[in-house]
């Protein structure tokens, strides 16, 4: 994917000005994190990244053509990291008709961060935990046509490729480890207790891209002067991360083990509801999706080959929130509910993380947004462990800023959120655009 990018944006920037107006920008970002070790402050882990993220644009009245990429390295590697974050075309053949062909970060969900219509672009486990909330969602390759009809818009969306499950590295602080034994008890052929040693993930399999693996979602949706809807159908693969686990013993049974996490293909048939109430600076909404049939993890392993059993329920997921802008001072607000209702749970059903939470945040502005000052809570209503994120950014100019992050986490190690209270984070942020 990424050397057929290269070759068309190449193409682009060699035909570019014969086409239409080129435009070329971008913004380059220096950034330093330190996991603090607060019982030793000398043994605090420093990394660095140095980050570019050029872009490009090409308009005239036929189409327009987007691209934005990063190309990162982290200290100590030596390795640049290239990534296609946005490369978009659209087309407008006709007034009530507009085509997008491309990868790009596709929402149709009214709510900000929470919403389970988001078929396409996932949240990014990692990112939301470190406070990145601006990179916490993670793009998709998508074909869609969009018709308007005064009031109405239909829009009918396939995602040829299937995604890869958004999950961090298993050596990665950030991995969530809960609900994984640190040991297990045997009783044959001698008594002991076997130690976890990795924990390996299985790379995903290659799907083609045939027409019966494609996912697709068709939209018919309403403006009315205060309420937005939009009823959704979705056929396609699931996009929330979910990993079979089986226990391999690569010692035999008097050492340690490995738990072996392979990813877990699966194709759903979903209804959607988004609804949007707007009032002056308030905002109202609420997202649902009823899934036909969900696959979850369960407890129970296999005899056979020590593995995960799996299990199917339909599913209701929901979101339910409120915002409200402030105008003097200039405050914003933000609060959103997520839950999710297992109609028939399997025997022994795991419940997936992070699927029943509250979170909020505050984003104030001061000096001409000069400086910015955001304050987040992510509770996790399972088992009441809670992850703070603050978010101070400071402007001197329109093309300077610098970002300082700080997440703290708070409940037992044994909690959704709590497992990660040895993070102690602070990542500062020089970002400059051009």
């Amino acid at each position: 994917m990424i050397r057929r990018c290269a070759l068309l944006l190449f193409f682009v920037l060699a035909l570019g000005p014969l086409w239409g107006e080129l435009t070329i920008g971008g913004s380059s970002q220096a950034r330093l994190q330190a996991m603090i070790d607060p019982a030793a402050p000398a043994a605090s882990v420093l990394s660095g990244l140095l980050g570019l993220s050029p872009s490009l644009r090409v308009g005239n009245p036929l189409f327009e053509f987007f691209f934005q990429g990063t190309l990162d390295c982290k200290t100590g590697t030596g390795s640049l990291n290239l990534s296609v974050d946005v490369f978009e075309l659209t087309v407008e053949p006709a007034d009530f008709l507009k085509i997008v062909v491309g990868r790009s970060q596709y929402r149709p969900g009214a709510a900000p961060f929470l919403s389970p219509t988001n078929y396409f672009s996932p949240l990014g486990l990692e990112a939301l935990l470190q406070g990145r909330i601006q990179d916490a969602f993670l793009p998709s390759d998508i074909v869609q046509a969009r018709m308007f009809w005064g009031d109405l818009a239909a829009v009918l969306t396939l995602a040829p490729f299937r995604r890869e499950a958004a999950l961090p590295d298993s050596s990665s602080p950030w991995f969530p480890r809960k609900g994984f034994p640190p040991s297990i008890h045997i009783g044959f052929p001698i008594e002991q207790d076997l130690v976890l040693e990795h924990i390996l993930i299985e790379a995903a399999k290659q799907m083609p891209a045939t027409p019966g693996l494609m996912s697709v979602c068709a939209e018919l949706g309403l403006t009315l002067p205060i309420l937005d809807l939009a009823l959704l159908y979705y056929h396609g693969a699931d996009c929330a991360p979910l990993f079979s686990a089986r226990f391999d013993f690569p010692h035999g049974l008097f050492q340690g083990y490995d738990i072996i996490l392979t990813p877990v293909d699966r194709t759903i048939d979903s209804f959607g509801l988004d609804a949007t109430l707007g009032i002056s600076g308030l905002r109202i909404w609420v997202d649902c999706s009823y899934t036909l049939s969900k696959v979850f993890l369960t407890r129970r392993l296999s005899e056979a080959n020590f593995s995960s059993v799996l299990g199917s329920s339909p599913c209701l997921e929901y979101s339910f929130g409120a915002g409200y802008d402030f105008e003097a001072p200039r405050l914003s607000l933000d609060a959103e509910w997520k839950g999710c209702w297992i109609v028939s749970p399997p025997e022994a059903v795991m419940t997936p993380l992070l699927s029943s939470l509250l979170y909020g945040r505050a984003f104030l502005r001061l000096w001409e947004d000069r400086f910015l000052a955001g304050a987040g809570a992510v509770w996790s209503l399972a088992d009441r462990s809670l992850a703070l994120l603050a978010d101070l950014t400071f402007a001197p100019s329109s093309e300077l800023s610098f970002q300082l992050l700080a997440p703290f986490f708070i409940g037992s190690a044994d909690t959704e959120l709590g497992q990660f209270s040895d993070n102690h984070l602070a990542s500062l942020a020089a970002t400059w655009k051009f």
